[in-house]
Order: C-alpha cells, then sequence, then structure tokens
C-alpha cells in the first residue's frame, strides 16, 4: 500500500499553471467579490485581470494554456506595501495554481515550461526612470531600496519557446 502511494506522489506533478478552464473554474466556486482587498475580472478576450490596492496580475492565454503572466505593483512604504504585495502574489499563485511566486519564484514542475524575470524602475517627478536589471528581493522583500521614491516592481511569467 505504501509503495502504491508513492508511487501515485510521484507521478503527479507538485505545481504547474492551470489552464483557463481550470483557472475560471477556481474563481467561479472560490471568489468572494466582496472581499476589498482584492479584485478580479474577465476581460473581452478572455483573459484575467487581478487588482490589489497597490498592483495588479493580468493573466494572458494562448489557446487553453497560460502565455504570460505580468504582476506589476507600486512599493513605496516597506511596511504597508509589502503586505499589499505579498497579498497580490498568494491571491494570483492561488488561483493560478503556483503557491511559490509568494517567494519570488517559481515550481520546479512549473520552471519546465515557464521563466520568470523581477525587475524594478525607481521613478519620481523630475527624476529620469531608470531600470535596474534586477531587483533583489527577500522573503521579507526587504532589499528593494530607493529612498523615498516609489518603485514599480514587474515580475512576467512568460511561456518558454
Amino acid at each position: 500500500m505504501k509503495k502504491f502511494i508513492l508511487g501515485i506522489l510521484i507521478s503527479v506533478p507538485l505545481f504547474a499553471l492551470d489552464t483557463r478552464s481550470g483557472i475560471y473554474s477556481r474563481i467561479a466556486n472560490e471568489y468572494d467579490p466582496t472581499n476589498a482587498g482584492i479584485r478580479i475580472k474577465g476581460e473581452k478576450n478572455g483573459d484575467i485581470l487581478i487588482k490589489g490596492a497597490r498592483g495588479e496580475s493580468k493573466i494572458k492565454f494562448e489557446g487553453e494554456n497560460v502565455s504570460k503572466i505580468i504582476i506589476t505593483h507600486r512599493f513605496k512604504n516597506e511596511i504597508q506595501d509589502k503586505a499589499l504585495m505579498e497579498n497580490l502574489l498568494i491571491n494570483t499563485g492561488y488561483f493560478i495554481n503556483e503557491p511559490e511566486i509568494v517567494r519570488s519564484k517559481l515550481s520546479t514542475e512549473t520552471q519546465k515550461e515557464y521563466e520568470i524575470t523581477i525587475e524594478a524602475r525607481i521613478s519620481g517627478k523630475g527624476v529620469v526612470t531608470k531600470a535596474i536589471d534586477m531587483a533583489l528581493i527577500s522573503k521579507t522583500w526587504g532589499l528593494l531600496y530607493g529612498g523615498d521614491k516609489e518603485q514599480l516592481v514587474t515580475i512576467k511569467i512568460i511561456k518558454k519557446q
């Protein structure tokens, strides 16, 4: 019996992004529209937009499969924005079936088909916006820096060609 259960656990992938119908089903069954912290809406072309207080996740589909996920979040106040960003990532990860996104990475199974990039742009009045090659984001998001300037953090998950 133990070998049978172990065989099932090994053969089932740990995580992989859900299909369009799986994501829509999860939203229909488990999304609470009265939750003020997050808003989810389907767009005319079938894509999904998940909006948080200071950011959003756009889930784009190619056929039944996810082709691209773009998560953007405006980050200025480390204490408040850290919690808001984590909330957006937790909700996005839950609906797409990728809980590792909250740690700024993809599960091993998802990495086979998708790649992730993280970047941050420092913005401010009168300051030319410049790209930072990579924002090193720790578990506490504490390494995002930029003084009192607001940053736009972008996480892109794109299907490999």
